[in-house]
């Protein structure tokens, strides 16, 4: 079975964290049609739920960076790896002397449990629709007001830290750095102005460690793969093809297999519609010949 997984931000969705009209279109005609088709993604349930709506995927999603994987069509987490006690040990005690509290992630009763607490509740305000979320029954309708130390005995699989003092973040991400056991992103919001993130996971998970358990859940024969970043340098590595958007960093346009249109041109959806074709017209040929 050949399998084709994608990055979100970047690289499916456009300039306004979307996944165009076109695009939508596309993937909605392809996956009727039969193609095999799922994300790859740092991003939670939370928004990529949501974000994804109107494309009927199947094959199960690989979140939070290979954290949880979600199989959408028994809506429940198919695999999730825990920082483990060492990792809880170590967030806690950066959280104290970064003095900077954030979301955490814990799988708690097969569903996600967030405890928030922050100086800035203001950054966090309409971070995630509740509403649109309770229909799918996976998180906990309810956060609470609790720091890593406060639940170091839950099953902590993620954790994000938002501000818009830059300073802040850069020192914490620069001790949680220093932890081999941790796997760290530090970025700035792409979408929104004055706004920066860390996001944290255990180094035993990643992109490449989940899509190769996908693709032998999946029994893929061969993998495609499409990304953006330097945090999809995992991601290439465990496909078996590899293409970078036009607007992907250069570290990564230098080892892909090949360069597609970028992600405001719809260049995933335009590939993959382009290799649809290409496929229909060459068994029709075949057919023909026989």
């Amino acid at each position: 079975m050949e399998m084709f997984i994608s990055d979100l931000d970047g690289t499916l969705l456009d300039s306004c964290a979307e996944v165009s009209e076109f695009s939508t279109r596309c993937l909605n005609d392809l996956l009727n049609q039969g193609m095999h088709f799922t994300i790859a993604t740092a991003r939670t349930p939370l928004s990529a739920l949501l974000i994804l709506q109107k494309i009927p995927i199947t094959i199960p999603m690989i979140l939070m960076n290979g954290a949880f994987i979600y199989c959408p069509q028994e809506n429940r987490c198919l695999r999730m790896v825990d920082f483990g006690k060492a990792c809880v040990d170590s967030l806690a005690e950066i959280e104290q002397t970064a003095g900077i509290c954030g979301m955490l992630f814990a799988v708690e009763d097969g569903k996600i449990q967030i405890y928030l607490k922050t100086d800035k509740p203001y950054l966090w305000e309409n971070y995630f629709d509740h509403d649109f979320l309770e229909k799918f029954d996976l998180v906990h309708r309810d956060y609470v007001e609790k720091t890593v130390s406060e639940v170091a005995d839950k099953k902590i699989i993620y954790a994000m830290y938002m501000d818009d003092c830059p300073e802040r973040l850069n020192e914490m991400a620069k001790l949680l750095r220093a932890q081999p056991q941790l796997t760290v992103d530090h970025y700035k919001d792409i979408y929104t102005e004055n706004r920066w993130y860390v996001e944290v996971s255990s180094a035993a998970t990643s992109k490449y460690h989940a899509v190769l358990w996908l693709k032998e859940f999946c029994r893929s024969t061969n993998l495609v793969g499409f990304g953006d970043g330097k945090n999809d340098l995992p991601l290439m590595e465990a496909c078996d093809e590899f293409y970078a958007v036009e607007n992907a960093c250069p570290e990564l346009k230098k080892k892909a297999g090949g360069i597609i249109k970028s992600n405001k041109e719809d260049g995933v959806a335009r590939y993959l519609m382009e290799r649809w074709n290409a496929y229909k017209e060459e068994k029709k040929r075949k057919g023909e010949r026989k």
